[in-house]
């Protein structure tokens, strides 16, 4: 038997910002400019915005206190997240609304993770162990979008790749990254005990054209990894065949700022 080996793949990322979002009248020009079929996928997008934007508002009426019991509140709430994700992914996909003109919203790991946890089991249909260590709280300037959707594809991956018997685990700590100017940052790591990956696979993993090993990762990485660079963080990746692969994505802050 040949002695396991461990692969790292860091893909160092730049950071990029968010410009203030179109107004209204420029996505009424941008619609007037789109030809015959785009314009009936933005109108189609519009529609379905609508319907999903109800799908909300229900949401949040189930979710009021009294109406349902505790036990089932948390399904309301998983729904509006999952009706205002659907309406902004759409809106994108019909080439409307440019995800390069948003600023950055805040979000605190811990807080979106335990809100995310319910819905991330029902989606990958498996149970999953959350890790929250010290410092973990530090106000992050990326948007809940983007965290939600590299949190989704690494638990996917990693779910698809482990076996019913093995593990998945969700770990968040921080940390200072400099000590001078007080600046932090704030580590998510996604372990599995799956079937880990070789130094070839890995390595495919980020060139520039998606590839796909038998675990189907290789989509999902490639969205994991734009995700990430557009939104300044830093994403590393490492393998053991036969023992599991464990992905790591750290962001940075100004200073340390507890929530």
């Amino acid at each position: 038997m040949q002695p396991s080996q461990s692969f790292t793949a860091i893909q160092g990322l730049g950071v990029s910002g968010f410009n203030e979002p179109l107004l209204q009248s420029d996505q009424q020009q941008s619609l007037f400019s789109l030809g015959p079929s785009s314009l009936e996928g933005a109108r189609l997008a519009h529609d379905a915005g609508n319907l999903l934007g109800a799908l909300s508002l229900y949401a949040e009426l189930l979710a009021s206190p009294g109406v349902l019991s505790k036990r089932y509140r948390s399904y309301a709430n998983e729904i509006k997240i999952l009706a205002d994700r659907s309406n902004a992914l759409i809106e994108r996909l019909a080439g409307y609304r440019r995800d390069s003109a948003r600023m950055p919203e805040k979000v605190v790991l811990p807080n979106l993770i335990e809100n995310y946890s319910g819905l991330l089991t029902a989606i990958i249909g498996r149970p999953i162990e959350i890790v929250i260590g010290p410092l973990s709280d530090q106000i992050l300037a990326v948007s809940n979008e983007v965290v939600e959707r590299v949190l989704l594809n690494l638990a996917k991956n990693a779910a698809s790749a482990t076996p019913p018997s093995g593990n998945i685990t969700i770990a968040v700590e921080g940390g200072r990254t400099c000590h001078s100017s007080g600046q932090g940052h704030v580590l998510m790591t996604v372990t599995d005990e799956g079937s880990g990956m070789s130094r070839e696979k890995l390595r495919t993993l980020f060139e520039s054209a998606p590839s796909k090993d038998g675990t189907g990762r290789g989509l999902g990485l490639q969205i994991v990894r734009e995700l990430v660079e557009g939104s300044g963080g830093h994403l590393e990746i490492q393998s053991h065949p036969g023992r599991g692969t464990k992905a790591s994505v750290k962001w940075f802050t100004r200073r340390i700022d507890a929530a």
